[in-house]
């Protein structure tokens, strides 16, 4: 972790303390590295995890059928399962709302739009507490045998619970920080045979060092929380399903 807290100081330098501890960024690096395939084939670059405090990363993820060595610690980070998932915390967390559209956009890197109707077994309205979480386990596993893999651009938090964000300002210097810090080296290392960036922002801010680091190997879609219709939903969807059965393992 040494690498990592290099780039958690770079941050605090460029664009100030960030609002979370680094015990944090650490758990949400813990989470990251479990689920990363043996051999990454597609890469999504994401912007952040949402910001979790020191009293939040104490609750632990309590579920049956959890891999022996997965991280139980609770982060706002849609690899943790107990992030939108109440019923499987040791303690009751507020504004555990979770990620529904992240979990859409891995669906869709594994499954056609012709298959869209078998999200419903994701959604709280739809699939009893023990089903969904097997669903997300089961994703996540078939995401690492093919080699689909998230990483965010920035080790800290951006996003507040309830969807405040830091100033545009900042933002910019910490994804730059983290990139040159950390970020760009673990991509290369990676060496995905193609980058999906969500967020257009992500580009915005990190665009001449994406084609530094990758020539052509990437695409952007917008944010899946984005104010879109259906029809460009659906482009997105066949974007990543279309990109990750190109590349990845077996899709």
């Amino acid at each position: 972790m040494d690498e990592l807290r290099s780039c958690y100081d770079a941050i605090t330098r460029e664009a100030g303390k960030p609002a979370e501890s680094f015990r944090v960024a650490s758990a949400v690096e813990r989470l990251r590295q479990f689920w990363r395939p043996r051999h990454v084939r597609v890469l999504l670059l994401a912007e952040s995890h949402v910001l979790t405090t020191d009293d939040e990363l104490a609750v632990h993820v309590q579920a049956d059928g959890l891999p022996l060595a997965y991280p139980r610690e609770f982060v706002r980070f849609v690899y943790c399962l107990g992030y939108g998932e109440p019923g499987i915390l040791s303690t009751a967390i507020s504004g555990n709302q979770g990620t529904r559209q992240f979990w859409k956009l891995f669906y869709s890197c594994c499954y056609p739009s012709s298959e869209a109707s078998g999200f419903g077994k994701f959604l709280v309205s739809r699939s009893p507490l023990q089903d969904r979480v097997a669903a997300k386990l089961a994703l996540l596993a078939l995401m690492k045998e093919r080699g689909i893999w998230l990483v965010d651009a920035s080790i800290t938090a951006i996003y507040r619970p309830g969807g405040g964000r830091l100033k545009p300002r900042d933002v910019a210097r910490t994804l730059v920080a983290s990139w040159d810090s950390y970020v760009e080296r673990v991509v290369r290392e990676a060496d995905p045979a193609h980058v999906i960036v969500v967020g257009r922002g992500v580009e915005a801010i990190l665009g001449s060092r994406l084609r530094s680091a990758l020539d052509s190997r990437f695409t952007v879609i917008p944010q899946p929380q984005a104010q879109l219709v259906a029809a460009e939903r659906l482009s997105i969807d066949e974007v990543c399903f279309s990109t990750c059965r190109q590349y990845s393992n077996g899709a």
